[in-house]
């Protein structure tokens, strides 16, 4: 399914306002996936009609972004994260950047960019440090 800028905004402010359905690992059950597609549906002007199983994809795929950015946040030689400009990387960080994007292909995309929805996301699953020594 296509999924439009205001698709994508008012998908997740429904899962935040249905947070409550979510388990510790913020996965929501089929049913909340249901409601959202026809929450979609109600202002859908474009595109194909989303269901559940469209939904729920678009949440995980939300979701692996939203931990690229964390692993990102969560590590040093580059400087901290910038919401407008990512990873934020520089001539003097650039090497130490590259060696973990050779590792870590998926953040790539993140070198001087953010990310329009982390706000948004982390609102519906904060932050929760992932790793064998957490």
């Amino acid at each position: 399914a296509q999924w439009a800028h205001t698709d994508v905004t008012r998908f997740l402010d429904f899962l935040f306002e249905h947070q409550s359905e979510a388990g510790d690992s913020g996965n929501f059950k089929n049913t909340t996936f249901t409601a959202a597609a026809l929450y979609l549906e109600e202002t859908r002007t474009e595109g194909a009609v989303k269901n559940a199983a469209a939904c729920k994809r678009k949440w995980f795929a939300l979701k692996k972004i939203f931990r690229i950015i964390n692993e990102i946040k969560s590590k040093s030689g580059w400087g901290s994260w910038h919401d407008d400009f990512g990873a934020n990387v520089n001539t003097t960080t650039a090497d130490v950047w590259d060696r973990y994007v050779a590792k870590n292909p998926d953040a790539k995309p993140f070198r001087n960019k953010g990310w329009i929805y982390l706000e948004q996301v982390e609102k519906v699953v904060p932050y929760k440090p992932r790793g064998t020594h957490v």
